[in-house]
């Protein structure tokens, strides 16, 4: 399975703002049929829970590099739903050999966000639960 960050384009998060697409990735499955059980997203900076609305982190997923078609995967989440500065999602997605699927996390600002700088950081190996289909 290849895994790739894909470029969103760059825009300020604004108090009271919903949708914003933060982050984009890639799965490619080539070898065999694969499971993704779990991302989970880090992020940098010195934002606080209250800056962002109560489970309004969402994940998104699609079969094609398409947003506006995508279907959200589970419940919204809390930011630091496990650790500070970062949201985990605890999901099952199959995906067959020789298929793709795109991720996007979104999050909705507080109305009364302070937000001074916030970031999400590129994936690392351990952010990602992928299992064989087959086992």
């Amino acid at each position: 399975m290849n895994i790739a960050t894909l470029p969103i384009s760059a825009k300020n998060l604004i108090a009271g703002s919903s949708a914003n697409v933060i982050s984009q990735l890639r799965f490619d499955v080539t070898a065999a049929n694969a499971e993704v059980a779990g991302i989970v997203f880090r992020f940098a900076g010195s934002s606080i829970a209250t800056d962002f609305e109560s489970g309004g982190f969402k994940l998104f997923g699609n079969s094609v590099n398409n947003f506006n078609t995508a279907t959200q995967i589970g419940a919204g989440i809390d930011y630091g739903n496990v650790n500070d500065n970062e949201v985990n999602f605890d999901f099952v997605q199959s995906i067959d050999r020789d298929e793709s699927v795109f991720f996007w996390l979104t999050t909705d600002i507080a109305v009364d966000a302070a937000i001074s700088s916030f970031n999400a950081l590129l994936p690392v190996e351990s952010d990602f639960g992928v299992g064989d289909a087959h086992k």
